[in-house]
């Protein structure tokens, strides 16, 4: 029995002692039109770049924005560029460092990008420029069963907690929950359900290993 479940989109990786519940399926936006990139662009996950990679689109921009380590990671290792992070590694910190240094950007995400962030820019005078380089659909093949034999769950995203209060509320029910970001927390909250912890700093990975310790330890 896996005694973890996180629940989201698929990250790409797996990991021992970790169920992976992808209630979020990923369809790419066909970008083969746009050619290259001249705009100083800016990432929201690695699917971005993932994303433009497909189409073949070059990128040209000056400079590059990314949200956090993951997805600087995938740039360098994909178009061997590198990018800025922002200290605080989220929508918040990102809209504080591209008010205090830009003046137009061209934003690469999903069709689910954080509103807080478009509007804290064009609220301080940023321009900003969207491009939907990809889809969060529900994924309607999920098997739900690991969640009923795990004790904690990572989840992953908003609508990925609505996905499953929409399935069967009843899944959660005395499971710790650990949310990624304040969105999906304050989604959780409205839910009346309150998070053990909440990551501020998305990285999938580092997350899971980080509650499998706090596990390890308090089985000792």
């Amino acid at each position: 029995m896996n005694e973890i479940v996180y629940i989201g989109a698929d990250p790409g990786f797996r990991m021992d002692g970790v169920s992976f519940v992808s209630v979020l399926a990923i369809k790419y936006t066909d970008l083969t039109s746009m050619g290259k990139v001249r705009r100083n662009i800016v990432f929201t996950s690695k699917r971005g770049v993932i994303a433009l990679k497909m189409s073949h689109v070059e990128i040209k921009s000056d400079k590059i924005y990314c949200i956090g380590q993951v997805t600087s990671r995938y740039l360098n290792e994909i178009y061997g560029r590198t990018c800025i992070i922002p200290k605080r590694e989220n929508s918040e910190g990102l809209a504080e460092l591209l008010c205090e240094n830009e003046k137009e950007v061209q934003i690469i995400a999903s069709d689910h990008v954080s509103p807080k962030l478009v509007s804290k820019l064009r609220e301080c005078g940023v321009e900003v420029l969207m491009t939907t380089a990809y889809e969060l659909l529900e994924n309607r093949d999920v098997d739900y069963s690991p969640i009923k034999e795990s004790r904690s769950i990572l989840v992953g995203s908003s609508r990925s907690f609505e996905i499953i209060m929409e399935k069967d509320s009843s899944l959660i029910k005395g499971k710790d929950l650990y949310a990624i970001g304040e969105p999906t927390r304050k989604t959780m909250e409205r839910y009346g359900v309150e998070p053990k912890a909440t990551f501020g700093t998305p990285n999938i990975r580092n997350i899971l290993s980080k509650i499998k310790s706090e596990k390890d330890l308090s089985q000792e």
